[in-house]
């Protein structure tokens, strides 16, 4: 079946002495290299396996450098799974995957093994790269572009991978930039700081739902006195009339 046969043809490809059962990709995701964040997607036995999808807010850079985000996501990754081996909570990167796939070329891939290194972990890595128009094109390893029949299974896997991580990333970007974008509306009510944005949020999950709140259900939430819930109440519901 489709399954088996891509597996194997991926095998084959990459040199790998088994199919590979376990594959994790990464792609990292920004606009003008704001809100940088990496995705992970998970594929097991060849299908989607949305249990291991993770998404990683990037610490340590600032602006656009994919090749710093990729090592800092994957080091990260890494040092989840040696963690796991020492007994801490593992989140579910106590097993290392088959095959690593990162979306990009020679150069993501050579910042995979920086990690590895760094880590002092092993695993296959390979990029998956696009043509001029944004689609799937092929497969690469440090030393070059892979070959590959763009009409075999292999092929079709590695694409279904390729846009499972690239609407992973963007979602996860567009969730952080909302929650900034809602974070901006609340600060500017008085008495509304950090701490009382994060109650509000936990509490009612969206911004439409805050504006929709009454001022005694607002006031409900700990931490909010009812002169804040009217000020917040005020400001979304206030007469706008000048």
């Amino acid at each position: 079946d489709f399954v088996n046969t891509a597996l194997s043809q991926l095998m084959k490809l990459t040199g790998l002495d088994n199919p590979p059962m376990l594959i994790e990709a990464y792609d990292i995701s920004n606009i003008s290299g704001d809100s940088n964040v990496g995705s992970m997607v998970t594929f097991k036995n060849g299908k989607s396996y949305k249990q291991g999808y993770r998404s990683f807010k990037i610490k340590s850079i600032s602006g656009q450098n994919d090749y710093g985000s990729m090592y800092e996501v994957l080091c990260r990754r890494f040092e989840r799974y040696k963690s796991a081996l020492s007994g801490s909570k593992s989140d579910g990167f106590e097993v290392l995957p088959d095959i690593i796939l990162v979306d990009g070329g020679a150069g993501h891939v050579k910042i995979a093994y920086d990690a590895m290194k760094e880590s002092n972990v092993t695993v296959p890595v390979f990029g998956i790269v696009k043509d001029s128009n944004h689609n799937t094109r092929g497969l690469v390893s440090i030393e070059g572009e892979i070959p590959i029949d763009n009409g075999s299974d292999a092929f079709m896997l590695l694409a279904n991978i390729q846009d499972e991580m690239h609407r992973r990333a963007i979602t996860h970007h567009r969730n952080l930039m909302n929650k900034k974008s809602i974070e901006t509306e609340l600060q500017s009510i008085a008495g509304i700081g950090k701490n009382r944005r994060k109650l509000l949020l936990d509490t009612f999950k969206t911004i439409s739902k805050i504006k929709s709140a009454s001022v005694e259900q607002l006031s409900k939430v700990k931490g909010i006195d009812k002169k804040t819930a009217q000020n917040i109440y005020d400001y979304f519901n206030g007469d706008k009339t000048e």
